[in-house]
């Protein structure tokens, strides 16, 4: 496992596997960070990739869970599989996948974020958490009730390529 910069690892090193799950979108430049992993990898090597899908039914609401202002990019399936293979990937394999809470939270933030204009929805979340145990314990049971009732459509949504996260998995086929 490595914290830090791509540019930090020592150059010759190279590696099997690289994870990236939700790091993409904070880079300046995708197809430049894309192309160095390709180089970090052994032939025949594989990256999995996990990022935000601003393709996604619940990415219309303002409270969608990845609209954040640390995200530089924002990715569809087409548009991560057009950058994955400009950098010289293969593509394995790319899906989607709708989180159990995406929905409920995606419109819970919505709805707060118009009674509270002025908080972040971090604020808002965490202040509802602190109000009290029991709307804590509510809140938990709720999400988890819409979850399950929800399964059947975020499965549909998930097979249509419209789930909230892009899971993306291309393989090095370069040759040394």
């Amino acid at each position: 496992m490595h914290k830090g910069s791509i540019e930090s690892l020592p150059d010759e090193q190279q590696f099997d596997v690289v994870v990236m799950n939700h790091i993409l979108e904070h880079v300046s430049d995708p197809l430049a960070f894309l192309k160095d992993v390709l180089d970090r990898l052994k032939p025949g090597g594989l990256m999995h990739l996990a990022v935000p899908n601003v393709a996604s039914w619940e990415a219309r609401l303002p409270g969608w869970n990845s609209y954040e202002p640390y995200h530089l990019h924002y990715f569809s399936p087409q548009t991560l599989q057009f950058a994955a293979e400009k950098a010289g990937f293969k593509i394995q394999l790319l899906t989607t996948h709708e989180s159990f809470s995406g929905w409920f939270l995606a419109i819970l933030r919505t709805l707060l974020r118009k009674s509270h204009s002025r908080q972040s929805q971090q604020e808002i979340s965490e202040n509802i958490m602190k109000s009290n145990i029991y709307i804590d314990h509510v809140y938990r049971l709720v999400m988890i009730i819409c979850g399950f009732l929800t399964l059947p459509f975020r499965r549909f949504q998930e097979f249509i390529g419209r789930g909230d996260e892009i899971i993306l998995i291309g393989r090095n086929e370069t040759d040394e």
